[in-house]
């Protein structure tokens, strides 16, 4: 990385947790539908698979910012969330033991899932801008990315493929897909080891933890108001992405139902994704 000693180690290990993050993320999050319909799922429930994590998402954020500007140290924010995250794995894996309200309880869990991981992606940002310098953080953020992206595809990939020819019924699949919620928790924990072995920046130790309130997010909230060009930007992103949104249920039951898509088809199309962004983010910038 091109680095002082205690920063090239610091790298390796945010680079390698970032790896980690990938792994678990795409083990779990391109299937989230599959399992299900391997459960039995409907279209209702396809549905809901796609909006209630995102709901979930939504509405820690706000509560979310406010508890990690309340640590002193980020690091514990961090390991929180993923620890939290880490429990539900277990719970989702445990879906297929619920009789008559598995697919039900599957779709809570994933929901509840999404709250600490959405809250995990906001403090791990401040957390990592707390451990590097300005100088040097854009280094150790490429190869994280570049780490997260890599791991992240070849997971998708070795998952999708396993699905697809190994398992010889919906049984047995339901069984791998229980392996990799187990492996997700596993994997998080190791997530924690490799953050606990990151060095903590002295200098910010000595900071106070920020003083983020109800009272201040009224304040900014009435800035944004009166900005009515941003205001504008806000509800066209809002009508944007909710169409956009609104599409993704069905383009997962055209592929299986209508194309008979299994999961080495939709690891494919997800790492088809993945490197359409790759390719265009120099484009973008």
């Amino acid at each position: 990385l091109g680095i002082s000693d205690t920063e090239t180690n610091n790298g390796w290990y945010i680079m390698w947790e970032g790896a980690l993050a990938a792994i678990v993320f795409n083990l779990t999050n391109p299937f989230y539908s599959m399992f299900a319909k391997r459960m039995g799922a409907g279209d209702f429930h396809i549905g809901l698979i796609t909006s209630l994590p995102a709901f979930a998402g939504i509405f820690a954020l706000i509560p979310g910012a406010i508890i990690v500007d309340r640590y002193k140290d980020k690091r514990k924010a961090v390991e929180l969330f993923i620890l939290l995250t880490a429990v539900v794995f277990p719970m989702a894996a445990a879906s297929p033991f619920m009789g008559s309200f598995k697919v039900v309880f599957y779709i809570a869990m994933i929901s509840l899932l999404n709250w600490p991981f959405s809250i995990y992606n906001t403090s791990w940002q401040s957390y990592f801008s707390d451990v590097f310098s300005p100088k040097k953080r854009n280094k150790v953020y490429a190869a994280r990315t570049r780490a997260y992206t890599f791991f992240g595809m070849l997971a998708t990939l070795s998952a999708g493929m396993m699905m697809a020819n190994f398992p010889r019924n919906d049984q047995q699949r339901i069984i791998y897909y229980q392996f990799f919620y187990i492996l997700a928790f596993v994997l998080s924990i190791y997530q924690l080891y490799l953050l606990r072995k990151v060095k903590a920046n002295g200098a910010v130790q000595n900071q106070a933890p920020s003083s983020t309130s109800i009272g201040s997010l009224k304040e900014s909230f009435n800035l944004v108001i009166k900005n009515k060009a941003y205001v504008s930007f806000i509800l066209a992103a809002f009508i944007f992405h909710v169409s956009w949104q609104m599409a993704w249920p069905l383009f997962f039951i055209y592929e299986v139902d209508y194309l008979h898509a299994n999961e080495a088809w939709l690891s494919l199309i997800a790492v088809s994704s993945a490197l359409a962004n790759v390719v265009t983010y120099s484009y973008w910038s």
